[in-house]
This record gives C-alpha cells, sequence and structure tokens, in this order.
C-alpha cells in the first residue's frame, strides 16, 4: 500500500518539477493579431498538451491508488475514498482541458475574457481599479469598479504584449504591487 502512494507522489511531483522548468519555455512571446485590429492571448500548444497530459496523470493515478489499496480490510471505505478520488481527479481534468480552449483579446479601449464557464465578458481600461498579481498561480487580476474580476495567466501566448498595454492604460496607483517585483515574470 505504501509502495502505491509513494509511486503516485512520486510521480505527481516529477510532472510539477517538469512543468515548473517548462513554464518559461512553452508560453510564447507573441500575441495573435486579428483582422479589427485587436490582439489576441490564447495558450500554447504546449500548455494545451499539458494540460491534456496532467488530466491523464491525474486519471492515472486513482487506479494505482486503487490497486494500493484493494488490500485494505475496509473495503467499503476503500470504495468510497478510490470513488471520490476518481471523480475529483475527472473533474480536475476536465477543468483543465477548459482552461486550455479560454482566450482574451485585447486593444487600446480595454480587453475581452472569453472562458468557457463565464463566457465572454468585457472590461474598458478606465473601469480597472486595481491590477494584482497571484504568486500562487501566475495570474495578472484586474478588478473592475463594479466588483467584476478578470483573471490574465502569464502562460498565455503573448501576454507581454498585454503588459506593456497594461502599463500604457492603467495609472502606476491602481497597481498593488511594489514596481519590478511582480513584473520580472514578464521578463
Amino acid at each position: 500500500m505504501l509502495e502505491g502512494i509513494l509511486t503516485t507522489a512520486l510521480i505527481t511531483v516529477a510532472v510539477g518539477a517538469s512543468t515548473a522548468l517548462q513554464q518559461r519555455r512553452l508560453a510564447g512571446t507573441r500575441a495573435r493579431s486579428l483582422a479589427d485590429g485587436r490582439r489576441e492571448l490564447r495558450y500554447a500548444w504546449g500548455y494545451r498538451v499539458l494540460f491534456a497530459f496532467w488530466a491523464l496523470v491525474l486519471l492515472m493515478a486513482a487506479p494505482a491508488l486503487t490497486f494500493a489499496l484493494e488490500e485494505s480490510e475496509d473495503s467499503l471505505g476503500w470504495l468510497a475514498f478510490v470513488t471520490l478520488l476518481v471523480v475529483g481527479f475527472a473533474w480536475a481534468g476536465l477543468y483543465c482541458l477548459f482552461e486550455g480552449s479560454s482566450r482574451v483579446t485585447f486593444s487600446e479601449a480595454g480587453l475581452v475574457s472569453e472562458i468557457p464557464w463565464r463566457g465572454r465578458r468585457e472590461l474598458s481600461w478606465d473601469e480597472v481599479e486595481e491590477v494584482a498579481f497571484s504568486e500562487a498561480f501566475h495570474y495578472w487580476c484586474l478588478t473592475a469598479r463594479d466588483g467584476r474580476r478578470f483573471r490574465v495567466s502569464l502562460y498565455l501566448d503573448g501576454f507581454r504584449e498585454l503588459f506593456a498595454v497594461l502599463h500604457e492604460q492603467v495609472p502606476e496607483d491602481r497597481w498593488t504591487y511594489r514596481p519590478g517585483e511582480s513584473d520580472r515574470h514578464v521578463r
């Protein structure tokens, strides 16, 4: 049992480490130009493959744990545990696949965020009340005056271009990070 849990933990740590090492390399540097003059940010194909790989690893972890726990004396307990684990991993895998289809477009007027579970949302630059950075999840959070939040991942192709437009369009007093601290992520 312990060997199965350790194997699953080792696979998870290995995938996490490889993800951390590949983060800078997978994200592209250019946003795609659209016919109407806007610029489009999407996850790089490398990240879409990475999302699918994570889903596969998560789904493969459940049978490994099932095998490790089949010697358990409490069969109903481990069955409930494995069922919850498989449902949780399936949900995480679907989330990763849907996240890969997210897109953000921007122009000098503002941005449009299209996320499968929130739909299409628009934000003009003059509506931005706060620009914050999440070190834990590696995204910029733009908060509108009415409380709406727009999260933009560092790993979208062309993020550096959006960051430059943000600096031009949103006054520094609305940024909640110390200059030079969080912008190291876009260099």
